[in-house]
């Protein structure tokens, strides 16, 4: 109970605000020890935890090696983010086909690896090609260049978009429902 805790997070997890309540609620239960945190991508908190320079970590994930374990922490469902002047705002309804001849803004491999990997997988699952124009390392970097007219993303509605980034709006996409988990590790 005293003491330190050293736990690492991906960009998006830090954004959630079931992360600010779970840290909350360990700050109440043990106030004499401090925990020290550390945003990183997702390899290197995985390898933390795996040498012990973290007690835990806070990631999406699909994946999970059997050397960890896990606790379920929320699941959150993905949206498309979009220029509040794009012309698919307004829609009644938006589809994959509505989409292809888009730029896209796509999380990189190394700070947003399931999420990616979720994305790709239901996309190739439709045979569907997104013409990605750039990489972005967090959701709430996908909305700042989304809100700067660069192309469409996807994100989480955790991330206080609305407060952060009032020029995007987040759309459903009909044929196309996708959550991730994000998990504590340790």
């Amino acid at each position: 109970e005293l003491g330190r805790l050293r736990i690492a997070y991906s960009p998006g997890a830090i954004l959630s605000s079931f992360v600010g309540d779970l840290l909350k609620a360990f700050d109440g239960a043990f106030p004499d020890a401090r925990v020290e945190t550390s945003l990183l991508p997702v390899e290197q908190i995985l390898a933390g935890i795996r040498d012990r320079s973290f007690a835990a970590g806070l990631l999406y994930i699909d994946e999970i090696d059997p050397v960890y374990s896990d606790m379920t922490i929320a699941e959150e469902e993905f949206f498309l983010a979009l220029p509040v002047s794009h012309r698919l705002t307004e829609a009644s309804e938006i589809r994959l086909a509505d989409l292809v001849d888009e730029n896209f803004i796509w999380y990189s491999r190394a700070h947003a690896t399931a999420i990616r990997q979720q994305l790709e997988r239901e996309l190739d699952r439709r045979s569907i090609k997104l013409r990605v124009v750039m990489e972005s390392p967090s959701a709430e970097a996908t909305l700042g260049l989304v809100s700067n007219g660069l192309g469409l993303g996807f994100a989480p509605a955790s991330t206080h978009w609305s407060q952060s980034f009032p020029g995007v709006a987040l759309r459903r996409i009909e044929d196309l429902r996708f959550s991730a988990q994000m998990k504590m590790l340790w």
